[in-house]
This record gives structure tokens, C-alpha cells and sequence, in this order.
């Protein structure tokens, strides 16, 4: 069956193939003629009995090939039909190859057309030396704006680090010997940043009217080069990666076989890279890991990575625990299985740890659930101590609390088991000793050895315990935050019951119970406290609700007395005029004892008190110290009174001591606490206001005619500040209503107005709106005047420049005015503050122009005043009376005050006007004469 040329397939011709890419022609005559390689079968399968073929060659490139077939059998092939033939290949070669340069062209213009659109070079040309054309990319490369480069010469835009001669020297060079010329480069942007641009100069020829051109193209290559550097970093640092890995690194085909390993595999097994490389990875493994791996084989083909533990075979012979990941990759071209493996020994270590602290955790818990029980002091730490004596495995424990902060002294808070008392051991002043030293010595857990003799323990402690049948103990500071209170103490008869690797967890738990006894702490400080309080506030009722003298100070010697259990009280006041207290009440004691009796207001009692301003405390005769004693035997009173046991409190109010108030205690009782010295502290303090506040009150009475003179005079500010508001709002409204008048009279009328009449219309809009801009802006001003938050400047400008301004701004709002300007021709430099000055002198220009109802001129003079600059600004208006110059420059005030008044305004402009100079450091002044004018004159310092 014969199969036709359309179906021919060329696999079945593969020889001919070859000979086409050979350029060799084919041409047999018949089938006992057919080039080597080729299939008679397959020939006659197709129908060809002989044939000639040619390549097709488009730019060195088998592109095809043409023949003729003949059912003649045999054909002998012409000169003229093979001529031919070939004629033909070069006529089809040609066709295809312009066909493919017309395809390409429109590819190549296509292409041309895109990078044109979207080129991300910057461009510009430079025409005999001068920049004539940019792009927008180059002004984005550069900061410069498109105009900011055109015109220039680019002297800017040349390299940092070349001259302007030596870069042209270059560019010359390179443009005539390659047509052409890159550099790469940094230059500067126009904020002063460099960059790293490669460029492209090229020449473009010479113009009709002869003038060269050069194109320039600038790529910025700042980013690519930073990226270049840190692939070249990450090149040479993956480089290493193999050789210097954490993990051992073994490269071997699927089998098994090694064919590479890095350094830490070498440390891992202990042998040499060239013994692994040829070596079997059973080999390395034990026969259990060994068969995980086989085992692994299929999960890893599959998965193509495959993570599993085996015990490791060293050269040694010892097995070490590891970690294998073993994946499929390709290396070198060839299909490699890589694997990694890590000693896992400290990881196994870590994990035992780790069960270890979580028993440990579950054991804290229970000391902090112990710990946080209650907030009863005493509760809570024999619970504390039961729960931390069975989690640590002790016999016998104690917690011992510091007495109070400083002393070094601590107190036995709750035991349980064996030996109650370390004093019943031991002694208390060695345990003193013992534990002051310990204490201060470690912040962390102790555990000692008492079989062994300590530099930690004295002799006779640790002699003492044994013989009391204890082998170890333990001591766990007490801590909240950088603060120690105390410590428990754990005892047990048998050794090693204390970890030295649980130190850790032994301090944790004293951080947990230390902050638990801190809170009982202070909640029983809280509870203390709150007693006090309330005492305090009982008594506070109870002076605050005198306003008499006396009875308040009686009161206040049985409200102290009472509230710290003393035998009686007394309170002496300090005399204005006296170098003596003046005995003033008494409670539980007769004031006529003291008959004779001078409390000094400078030495003795009353005088440490004077200076110190604190109470004094006298303990109990067994107590006293000698300086104390001192004190109360050169003191008359307490001779008088025999007072060996007490406190002497001041009366104060503010920084000021008022007077004493001396309480005597029952002989019986041991001393006042912490909390009676604070209560009495505070009694005194109230005592001492309520004191001022009974002589405020009498004083009070005498300053109610001053108070009600006070309230005239407030009322007459408000009735000024009345009229101001009247007036406001009369010139608020006044413009509002022109404005709103013009405005509907526009919008109802917009197709019957002309144009001068809506110009008109629109700059009286105008007017009144900048009027209304100054009227708030005035209120504003006094606001932040008043509150003292006016800030001024201190620059240094120009004067007679910012006057002409002024002056020109004036006339621009109101042209039925004419403002002029005097000044000397040389320049005056102040230094104040700009806007605050135009403020002031448009102030005063538009004070002169709106009393000079008339019309006319408005003259501004500037000149030097010795060390200060001076303005004038004169008007021929109406001027001021001579009675009203006083107050011309007061708040709200206006000439012409009342609902009818002639001229508009607030009152504010000259107030705000004077606070203006005054606080840029100058003066102002009037001087004026009814009916021809004023001139205000004011003055700036000069620049230095």
C-alpha cells in the first residue's frame, strides 16, 4: 500500500535529513541507486521510484528543501532539471529571507515605537556645548526641572570625580575613534545626593547650520549597583555555604553511594573527605537507621525530601544520635540525593530538660495558687511553707521576714516540721549573724552541705544543725523586683535532696512568694492605713468646723490626744512679735502648770522644731538617746512637765510652723509607731491650715469694703465690655448686611447687571468682607493678648520696604484716600517682627483715614531716632480732645461711644496696636489737636 508524499514523515527519512544539513544535494535514478542509509521499504512505501532534492537555506539556516519525484523508473537527471531545480531553492531561499527582514522590520519599528513611548533612560542633546533638548526621565533622574536644564552648559551634571578638561578629552577620544563614548559615573542630583549612572554619548552629526550634536542617554544605575554588590556578597557567602554548613552534608546517589561531603560531615563521623567520598551510606548508619532509610526511599522519590533520626556511626565506632533530612536534587547535572544530618545529643538533653521544668512548672503553680490564697499575712505563709516543703522534697522549713527595712533584722513568720525555732538550735545571735550575713551576701538560691564544712555557714551553725540530724538545707531569698524581704529555709536529713541544676526554679519560686508576702504586706499596711484615714478624716471634720480660734484649738488638742492615746495635750502659738510660744489650750492638763514656763521659739524643743519642721519623738527612759535627753533637760517646759515619754508635733500651714502641740503617753506604753508619728503629722498640718483659715477669716471681714470697691470697678469693666459687644455686633452687622444686600441684589438680578455695575457691586463686597477679616482678627488678637500667648519674632528687615507695602495696600483697598511715604534714602533695618509691624502700621493708617471723614492725605514719615527706629503716620482728620489722649489707647475704648456714633470700629486697633510694639521692645504716642489732625509716632529697636 502505497502512502502519499502530504503524509510524509520524517522520521522515516532521517538520512535525508543529514545530508540537507550537510548542504548536499540527493539525486538517485532508481531504487538500485539509493544514497547509503536509506530504507527501499520505506522509499516504496511513499511511491518514489527516483528523486532529486535541494536544500532551502535562509542566513546559514536549513529552512527546507524542494525536489522533483518521478514514477519513472529509471530517471536519469539533466543538467537542466537539477539547474533548475536549484534556481528554484535560491528564488524560495530569497522570498523567505525578505519575507522574514520585512517581518523583523515591523517588529524592529514596533519595538522602536514602545521604547520611545516608555524608554526609562534620560535623554537630552547637547548642541555645540549647550543643552537643547531633555525627556522627562532625565529630569526625574536628575531633580532638575526640564527649564532648569535647557539653556545650560551641563557643566553640573559632569562626573564628581574628573575635570570638566578631562572628561571632554575623553569624549572626544571616544567619540572619534569608536563613534561613541560610556562612561560609567557618579554625579550629583539637585538636592546634593550622587548617584551612579552609566552614559551614552553619541553623535548625532552636524546640522544645516553647523552646529554639532550630541545625544546623551543617562541610566541610573544606583539600585542595580547596590544590587549587584550584594549578589556578589551572596555569590561568594553561598560559596561557602556547602563547606562551612552547621549541619554535616553528605552528597550520594539513591543507593547509597557518597560523592561529596563537606567539612562539618568529616567532624560528625571522623573521617576524612576523601574516606567518605567512595563510601556507602550504610556504612555511617547503624543497621536500624540503615532500614529507616531504605524505608524512607520510596516516601522520599515520592516527596522528594524525607526526614527521619538515626543513630550515627563514627570511625570510632561510636554511635551519635542524629537528625537526617535526606531530598532528591540535581547536581552537576546528574540526580542526587543530598542529605543533611545534625547531632541531636544537647536536643535530647533539651527535651529531658524540658519535661523537667514542666514538672517544675506545674510544681510553681502550686506555690503561686499557695501564694495567692490569701492576703492575711500570717495564712499565707504557712501555706506558702507547707505546699514549697512537700514540692521540694524538705523535712523542715521556715520563713524569716526582714523586721524593717534596713535594720537587718529578721523575724520567724511560720515554720513546720522539725525545729520550729533556729534560736532553739542554734541561738538567736548567731542566727542574727548567719542570716544578716547570708542575706546580704547572694541574691540566689544556697544550698549547703552540711556535712561538709562552709566558708558560707559559721562552725557552730552548721555543727549545731547536724547534731540536730540534718544533712542538707536550703535558703531561697524572697524577692519583689530589686527588693529582698527575707527567706525560706529548707532542711532535709538526707543528702541531695536540693538540685544545684533547679537553682533556677528555687529562685523563681522565691520571686512568686516574695511578691505574694509583698502584697500581705501591703494590704496589711492598706488595712493600718485605712484606720488612719479614718481617724483622720474625724478629725479633720472636727477642726475643719471651727472657725473661732479658740474653740478650734481645744478641739485640736482632743481630737490628737484621743487619736493616739496620749495621757493629755497641749498647743502654744507662735507670737508675731515674740521670741516665745503663747500657751493656747490644754486637754487632760490644767494651762496654768505652765505659769512661768517659756517655750523658746529658738532653742530647745521649740526651737528644733522651728528649724527642723518635723516632730520630735522622746521614747521612753530606757530609750532615750543621750542627745535627746540633752535637749529635754535645757528645755523649761519639760522640766516643768517632766516630760520623758511624748511627741512634739508642728502646726503648719504652707512652709510656715504656727505653733506646737506636745502630747504626753502613759508611761506604760512603748512608743508611738510609724503610723502615729504619720497621723499626728498630718493632724498638725490640718491644724495648721484650719489655724490660717480662722485668722483668714477674721482678716476677711476687714477686706469686705476693698472687696465691694473691687466690685464697683468690675462692674464698670463689664458695662465696657457690654458696649463692646453692642458695638461688635453693630459693625458685624453693618457690613453683613451690605454684603448680603449686594450678593441678592446679584443673584436676583444676574441677567440685568452690567459689567462696571457688578464690578462695583463686587468690590464694595469685597470691602466689607476685608473689614469684617480685620474686626475678627482684632478680637483674635486681644484674645491671645489677654492670655498671654502673643508671640512676636525677632527678625531683622527692612523698614521704609515693609512701610511702602503697607502704604500700597491701603490705597488698593481704598482709593478715595491718599497714603504717602516720607523716609530717609538710606535703609533702616529693625529688628521685630515683620507681620506684627505691618499689623501695627495698617492699624494706625486705617485709624487715620477712617477719622479723617473728608477725605485727603495720610502721611507716613520713617527715619532714625538715635538707637530706635521712628514711624509717624499723620493725618489733617478731625483729632482727638485733649481729655480723651489718656485713655486713647485703652480696650473697647472709642472717642465717640454710644449707639449713635459717627465713625465705625470695635475700640480694639489702637489697644491691640500699643501690646503689639511694646512687646517687640518699642514705644508709641499721640499728640493731636481737635479739628487739624493727629499723628501717631512709634518706635522699633534698630538692627544691630
Amino acid at each position: 500500500m502505497e502512502v502519499g508524499l502530504s503524509e510524509l514523515k520524517t522520521e522515516d527519512f532521517s538520512w535525508w535529513a543529514a545530508a540537507m544539513h550537510s548542504r548536499k544535494e540527493i539525486a538517485f535514478e532508481s531504487m538500485q541507486d539509493l544514497p547509503p542509509g536509506a530504507d527501499n521499504e520505506t522509499i516504496a512505501r511513499y511511491g518514489i521510484h527516483a528523486m532529486a532534492v535541494v536544500p532551502v537555506f535562509v542566513r546559514d539556516k536549513l529552512d527546507g528543501a524542494i525536489g522533483f519525484n518521478s514514477n519513472d523508473d529509471p530517471h536519469r537527471w539533466s543538467s537542466q532539471e537539477l539547474n533548475l531545480l536549484r534556481e528554484i531553492a535560491q528564488t524560495v531561499s530569497r522570498a523567505l529571507e525578505r519575507k522574514r527582514w520585512i517581518e523583523q522590520l515591523g517588529r524592529s519599528e514596533r519595538f522602536r515605537t514602545r521604547i520611545t513611548e516608555s524608554i526609562g533612560e534620560g535623554l537630552y542633546v547637547i548642541t555645540n556645548g549647550e543643552i537643547t533638548w531633555v525627556n522627562r526621565q532625565i529630569s526625574e533622574i536628575l531633580g532638575y526641572d526640564r527649564n532648569e536644564l535647557l539653556g545650560t552648559n551641563g557643566e553640573f551634571l559632569l562626573p564628581r570625580d574628573r575635570t570638566l578638561q578631562e572628561f571632554a578629552s575623553a569624549l572626544v577620544g571616544g567619540l572619534m575613534e569608536e563613534g561613541i563614548y560610556v562612561s560609567e559615573d557618579r554625579i550629583g542630583r539637585k538636592d546634593g545626593t550622587l548617584i551612579d549612572v552609566v552614559t551614552s554619548f553619541t553623535s548625532l552629526g552636524v546640522r544645516e547650520d553647523g552646529a554639532g550634536e550630541i545625544l546623551c542617554a543617562v541610566r541610573d544605575i544606583t539600585e542595580s549597583k547596590k544590587m549587584q554588590e550584594a549578589v556578589a556578597a551572596a555569590a561568594e557567602a553561598y560559596a561557602t555555604l556547602f563547606s562551612a554548613a552547621g549541619d554535616g552534608m553528605l552528597v550520594h546517589t539513591v543507593e547509597g553511594v557518597i560523592m561529596n561531603a563537606n567539612e562539618r560531615a568529616s567532624l560528625y563521623t571522623g573521617h576524612k573527605l576523601e574516606e567518605l567520598v567512595g563510601m556507602s551510606l550504610s556504612e555511617l548508619l547503624s543497621p536500624d537507621a540503615h532500614q529507616i532509610y531504605i524505608e524512607s526511599i520510596d516516601e522520599m522519590m515520592r516527596g522528594g525530601v524525607v526526614t527521619f533520626e538515626a543513630d550515627l556511626r563514627r570511625k570510632d565506632g561510636k554511635f551519635t544520635p542524629a537528625e537526617v533530612t535526606a531530598r532528591r536534587t540535581r547536581i552537576w547535572g546528574e540526580s542526587v540525593v543530598l542529605s543533611a544530618f545534625r547531632d541531636v545529643t544537647e536536643r535530647h538533653k533539651a527535651e529531658e530538660e524540658t519535661k523537667r521544668r514542666a514538672m517544675q512548672l506545674v510544681s510553681l503553680n502550686e506555690i503561686v495558687k499557695a501564694a495567692t490564697s490569701s492576703l492575711n499575712l500570717e495564712t499565707v505563709a504557712e501555706t506558702i511553707l507547707q505546699v514549697t516543703s512537700v514540692v521540694t522534697g524538705a523535712e523542715f522549713g521556715m520563713i524569716m521576714l526582714e523586721a524593717s527595712p534596713g535594720k537587718e533584722e529578721y523575724i520567724q513568720l511560720a515554720a513546720v516540721g522539725q525545729a520550729l525555732e533556729m534560736k532553739n538550735v542554734v541561738g538567736p545571735q548567731i542566727e542574727r549573724a548567719f542570716v544578716t550575713d547570708v542575706m546580704a551576701a547572694r541574691d540566689d538560691s544556697i544550698i549547703l552541705d552540711l556535712t561538709r564544712e562552709t566558708s558560707i555557714m559559721p562552725k557552730e551553725v552548721a555543727e549545731a544543725l547536724r547534731k540536730s540530724g540534718f544533712a542538707e538545707a536550703l535558703l531561697i531569698p524572697l524577692r519583689s523586683g530589686e527588693k529582698t524581704m527575707g527567706f525560706i529555709g529548707l532542711g532535709s536529713s538526707k543528702p541531695n535532696v536540693f538540685k544545684p541544676q533547679d537553682r533556677r526554679f528555687y529562685d523563681a519560686a522565691g520571686a512568686e512568694i516574695g511578691v505574694a508576702v509583698e502584697n500581705a504586706l501591703i494590704y496589711r499596711e492598706l488595712a493600718a492605713e485605712h484606720e488612719r484615714l479614718s481617724l483622720l478624716y474625724r478629725s479633720a471634720q472636727a477642726i475643719s468646723g471651727e472657725l473661732e480660734l479658740e474653740a478650734l484649738l481645744n478641739r485640736t488638742a482632743a481630737e490628737a490626744a484621743r487619736a493616739v492615746g496620749a495621757e493629755y495635750a497641749l498647743i502654744a502659738l507662735a507670737g508675731p512679735d515674740s521670741e516665745n510660744f503663747n500657751w493656747s489650750a490644754a486637754y487632760g492638763i490644767e494651762l496654768n502648770l505652765l505659769d512661768g514656763a517659756s517655750l523658746s521659739l529658738n532653742s530647745g524643743i521649740g526651737g528644733y522644731i522651728m528649724r527642723s519642721k518635723r516632730a520630735l519623738i522622746v521614747p521612753g527612759e530606757d530609750e532615750i538617746t543621750p542627745e535627746q535627753l540633752s535637749l529635754l533637760q535645757q528645755d523649761p517646759v519639760a522640766s516643768v512637765l517632766g516630760v520623758l515619754h511624748g511627741a512634739v508635733v508642728p502646726l503648719v500651714a504652707g512652709d510656715r510652723v504656727l505653733g506646737v502641740l506636745i502630747l504626753q503617753m502613759d508611761r506604760e506604753r512603748r512608743g508611738f509607731s510609724r503610723e502615729d508619728v504619720l497621723l499626728l503629722e498630718a493632724i498638725g498640718r490640718q491644724a495648721g491650715v484650719a489655724i490660717q483659715n480662722a485668722r483668714l477669716f477674721e482678716e476677711t471681714r476687714r477686706h469686705l469694703e476693698a472687696l465691694e470697691k473691687a466690685h464697683q470697678e468690675l462692674m464698670a469693666l463689664d458695662r465696657m465690655k457690654s458696649d463692646f459687644v453692642s458695638t461688635v455686633s453693630h459693625e458685624l452687622r453693618s457690613p453683613l448686611a451690605v454684603i448680603e444686600g449686594f450678593a441678592k441684589t446679584m443673584v436676583e438680578h444676574f441677567d440685568q447687571i452690567d459689567r462696571e455695575t457688578e464690578r462695583e457691586s463686587l468690590e464694595i463686597i469685597l470691602k466689607k468682607s476685608i473689614a469684617l477679616e480685620g474686626l475678627i482678627e482684632n478680637i483674635l488678637d486681644m484674645s491671645r493678648i489677654e492670655e498671654g500667648r502673643l508671640e512676636v519674632a525677632r527678625d531683622r528687615f527692612e523698614l521704609v520696604g515693609l512701610c511702602e507695602h503697607v502704604r500700597t495696600d491701603q490705597e488698593t483697598v481704598d482709593e478715595s484716600y491718599e497714603v504717602q511715604l516720607e523716609a530717609e534714602r538710606k535703609p533702616i533695618m529693625v529688628v521685630a517682627d515683620r507681620e506684627k509691624t505691618e499689623m501695627a502700621l495698617g492699624n494706625l493708617i486705617r485709624n487715620a483715614v477712617k477719622f479723617s471723614p473728608n477725605g485727603g492725605t495720610v502721611l507716613i514719615r520713617a527715619s532714625h531716632s538715635g538707637k530706635m527706629a521712628e514711624v509717624r503716620v499723620e493725618d489733617n482728620g478731625i483729632g482727638i480732645p485733649p481729655e480723651e489722649l489718656e485713655r486713647i489707647f485703652d480696650r473697647f475704648y472709642q472717642v465717640d461711644s454710644g449707639e449713635r456714633r459717627s465713625f465705625p470700629g470695635s475700640g480694639l486697633g489702637l489697644y491691640i496696636t500699643k501690646e503689639l510694639v511694646q512687646a517687640m521692645g518699642g514705644t508709641i504716642a499721640v499728640t493731636s489737636e481737635p479739628g487739624r489732625g493727629s499723628v501717631f509716632t512709634f518706635t522699633l529697636p534698630l538692627a544691630g
